[in-house]
């Protein structure tokens, strides 16, 4: 009866050397997609939508860097030959960057919500209602330029790692 089944338990017999070829996968899905959530918030400017991409960018930022780290295990076992080391030296700076620019969304992100929560308790101290609407038009296009470019260089990282 088991030897029926040894289709499905084949997956578990293999053993992974590194954990990098797993982790790529989820900057390289999430990045490009918040700079589709990117679009949305720039047409909306609704504080929900910021509230959203502030935590969806969080986890590529997080993902890139684990990714980063299981590379240097990968890279170990390639070290040698001129045109890899070419290429792994461009595809490291490629991804340092995709981590910089998901970090500076998040902490962009972040920072706009952190003032505006304190706008909006500084005002009702002198009045009762505050309707701070969209957010500022400037804010939503440097969200979108960054998420962008972000999008660019994970692609670019994946082509040439």
């Amino acid at each position: 009866m088991f030897r029926a089944m040894d289709w499905l338990l084949a997956p578990f017999e293999y053993e992974l050397t590194t954990w990098h070829p797993l982790a790529v996968h989820a900057p390289v899905v999430l990045v490009p997609l918040g700079a589709l959530g990117a679009c949305v918030y720039a047409f909306t400017g609704r504080p929900r939508v910021r509230a959203g991409l502030l935590v969806w960018f969080a986890v590529p930022a997080l993902a890139t860097w684990w990714a980063m780290r299981t590379g240097k295990a990968l890279y170990e076992g390639v070290e040698g030959t001129p045109i890899v080391e070419e290429l792994i030296a461009q595809h490291r700076t490629t991804a340092a960057w995709v981590l910089r620019l998901t970090i500076a969304l998040v902490l962009l992100l972040a920072g706009l919500s952190a003032w505006r929560r304190w706008r909006r308790a500084s005002w009702r101290k002198a009045n009762s209602v505050l309707r701070l609407g969209r957010d500022p038009l400037w804010v939503r296009a440097v969200v979108v330029l960054l998420a962008f470019v972000a999008a660019l260089l994970v692609v670019y990282t994946g082509h040439v790692g």
